[in-house]
């Protein structure tokens, strides 16, 4: 979601960049629109002869730029949205998986706790956390017998290990 802001707002201020520069080519073309006019009602040339279409022409130059911009903040508006599209589409979709997700998870876990149950009532053993060991008791209710392991991995290979457990069962 947060991914999906961030695009968001970068997709507001490029959108509010490009009402922003379209204002400004508007402005620029009424600006250009009022000086050719103005050039026009004068019937007096006051300037070098050439000038005008010299003018003209730059200001031509000046429109075809602005149309050029124009073409290219709609193709980027075209292009943008298209992204933002994708990413909707990939965040819908990674809702789901993840509501999937936790939907397995909450199912599996009370069965995971039941075997873990019946493993720890079966064979008799409960583990402890110490430090590095494997270790916890094995009670033998038939003789009212607990007894306690702790065993270093790092001294015992894990064949050596399960063999030690299972002579203890």
């Amino acid at each position: 979601i947060e991914i999906f802001n961030i695009i968001n707002k970068d997709l507001q201020d490029l959108y509010a960049g490009c009402e922003k520069r379209k204002e400004e080519v508007k402005h620029i073309i009424a600006a250009l629109s009022k000086e050719v006019s103005t050039v026009e009602t004068n019937s007096k040339y006051p300037y070098p002869e050439g000038t005008f279409e010299t003018q003209v022409s730059n200001l031509q130059a000046q429109l075809k730029d602005a149309q050029t911009n124009i073409q290219k903040f709609t193709q980027d508006k075209r292009v943008i949205k298209e992204e933002q599209e994708r990413l909707q589409t990939l965040f819908l979709e990674r809702s789901d998986t993840q509501q999937k997700l936790q939907e397995r998870e909450a199912s599996e876990e009370p069965n995971l706790r039941h075997q873990l149950s019946l493993y720890a009532h079966i064979t008799k053993v409960f583990w402890t956390d110490e430090d590095g060991q494997v270790a916890g008791t094995i009670s033998n209710p038939q003789v009212g017998d607990i007894k306690s392991f702790s065993l270093d991995p790092l001294k015992h290979s894990k064949f050596e290990l399960v063999n030690a457990l299972w002579d203890m069962i």
